[in-house]
């Protein structure tokens, strides 16, 4: 594993340092999440972490760290509570789902003790004054983060295709020991809890490309 270290300058936060930490994946930039195996009741999946960029800033004399990881996006409880990478991805769902997710597979990695950057508030586009610093202190004392690696709910329904969205969490952290773990391997089984259907009544074969470009298991639907 190779570590790289940039001093990069002064904000008004306070000094930043940029740290990448390769995972050793060769050949890979950016987080993926590939496909293996494909029924209508159930997927097989594998993510791939190259590795994580860490971002620290002073905010009132505490060093927080913000966290990137190439192809992934920022999520958080809410404002104010630590924010982590995560991957996603839609998939096509029975019309009444019972969705079970296995980790059968995970390699993980230790990366030290971290504070993660709190989720701060969107700021308006018509805001007159700058959002105020948050962080909920609470969250930065007790609880695991995240609750699980792998979450989903049901999105909807898109021309008679129930669509189900999945949420993947390759970091977490120990409030109560500042430990942050990230997750270069996973391998995922995931049953519906069912087969999936298409309601004749609203499907539409122009929607077709559409469901090929957005449903990591649009093999299924023909």
């Amino acid at each position: 594993m190779k570590l790289f270290l940039l001093l990069t300058g002064l904000l008004m936060t306070g000094t930043v340092l940029a740290e990448w930490i390769d995972f050793g994946l060769d050949g890979a930039d950016h987080a993926e999440i590939t496909l293996v195996e494909s029924t209508p009741t159930g997927m097989v999946i594998e993510v791939e972490v190259p590795g994580i960029g860490i971002n620290a800033t002073e905010k009132n004399g505490i060093i927080y760290s913000t966290l990137n990881i190439p192809g992934a996006t920022i999520t958080a409880l809410e404002p104010g509570y630590p924010e982590f990478p995560k991957l996603a991805f839609l998939a096509a769902l029975p019309s009444s789902p019972s969705v079970t997710c296995t980790v059968e597979r995970m390699n993980t990695i230790e990366l030290g003790e971290y504070i993660p950057f709190p989720l701060q508030p969107i700021q308006f586009d018509n805001a007159t004054e700058p959002a105020p610093w948050t962080m909920v202190p609470s969250a930065y004392t007790s609880g695991a983060y995240p609750t699980e690696t792998v979450q989903h709910t049901v999105d909807g329904m898109l021309r008679g295709v129930t669509l189900g969205r999945f949420i993947i969490n390759p970091v977490s952290w120990d409030p109560q020991t500042g430990i942050l773990t990230a997750s270069s391997r996973m391998r995922v089984s995931i049953d519906f809890g069912g087969a999936v259907t298409i309601d004749q009544r609203l499907y539409s074969r122009f929607f077709v490309p559409t469901f090929r470009q957005a449903l990591l298991n649009a093999d299924i639907l023909g």
